[in-house]
């Protein structure tokens, strides 16, 4: 499943340490939190610490796959030294991460009930807040990359302005995510330039839909229209989602259904799809191996990851 090649990778900008919890069934959750917080005690409550972040976690699975990956990003001394811990025996370069020790954390709330399991995010986007063009150093624009990566606009203010910066001076497959519609962000002119210069869009069903719908792109009745109007801008667009993957590129759409097996948590599984979908497309595979492959990787990813503390 590695690169016979060993293509080469930047990755940028965020790395998150997250602080997990498991919750369990909300509403049980919320009782607890009430009583305990009028009584002035403390509530017991399983958790866990792991490095996430959609930029690292892409940039760790391209390394697992066989890529060389160069990182930009900025965090503090401890998390970086955590990073360097996981990716140690991989082509993972840390030499463009600074520790400026304002990092990008997030409590998650991990809630299981009858209806399946979820998470709720707590984020401190710390540095990752704008990390803009300014903290894109010169010597990069140096390198000769294979793919050049720019991710999680959601937290990331200067983020359009990030994208945009690389992608005009960057060679290489240029590829981005989208932004979460309903979190807030504003700068969608900016975004779309950045899109105008990207080759890749990776994203849920729901992004490349709010996306198109705030971009005011017309004749969006669905994912499929929202994909092929995004598409229109200049991007192939990959969507993952548990059920199904689609890729959407001239106008036409293949899409490959996903088997559907019980996982004891989703959290990760786009950006090991995204991942395996941006390997394949420097292998120069086809749409539909393109798909069943990245839907592949990320189900085993999920399988093999060890199991949250119960």
């Amino acid at each position: 499943m590695t690169a016979s090649i060993r293509f080469s990778v930047l990755a940028m900008p965020d790395i998150f340490l997250d602080h997990s919890l498991q919750a369990g069934e909300p509403d049980k959750f919320v009782q607890s939190l009430r009583r305990t917080a009028h009584r002035g005690t403390r509530m017991h409550a399983t958790q866990w610490l792991n490095l996430g972040g959609n930029a690292y976690n892409f940039g760790l699975h391209m390394a697992r796959l066989g890529c060389s990956v160069t990182m930009l990003s900025a965090t503090s001394t401890t998390v970086l030294e955590m990073v360097k811990r996981e990716t140690r025996g991989l082509h993972f370069s840390t030499d463009f991460v600074e520790t400026d020790n304002d990092p990008s954390l997030t409590v998650a709330l991990e809630f299981r009930d009858s209806s399946g399991s979820r998470a709720l995010n707590i984020n401190h986007p710390g540095s990752l807040n704008e990390f803009g063009p300014g903290r894109f150093p010169r010597k990069l624009e140096r390198g000769k990359y294979d793919l050049v990566s720019v991710f999680n606009f959601t937290n990331n203010m200067l983020g359009a302005q990030l994208a945009s910066h690389v992608f005009s001076r960057m060679k290489g497959l240029k590829l981005m995510d989208l932004p979460d519609a309903a979190s807030g962000f504003s700068d969608w002119e900016g975004l779309k330039s950045a899109i105008e210069l990207c080759d890749v869009i990776s994203a849920t069903p729901e992004e490349v839909v709010g996306a198109a719908k705030l971009l005011k792109l017309s004749g969006i009745s669905g994912i499929r229209s929202a994909a092929i109007a995004l598409s229109s801008m200049g991007p192939r667009i990959g969507i993952h989602s548990a059920s199904r993957s689609i890729e959407v590129c001239d106008g036409k759409a293949v899409v490959h259904r996903s088997k559907p097996i019980p996982l004891p948590s989703t959290t990760g599984a786009g950006d090991c799809w995204t991942a395996a979908f941006a390997l394949s497309l420097l292998r120069g595979e086809s749409p539909s191996a393109r798909l069943e492959f990245s839907s592949r990787y990320a189900t085993e990813m999920l399988l093999k990851r060890p199991p949250a503390p119960e």
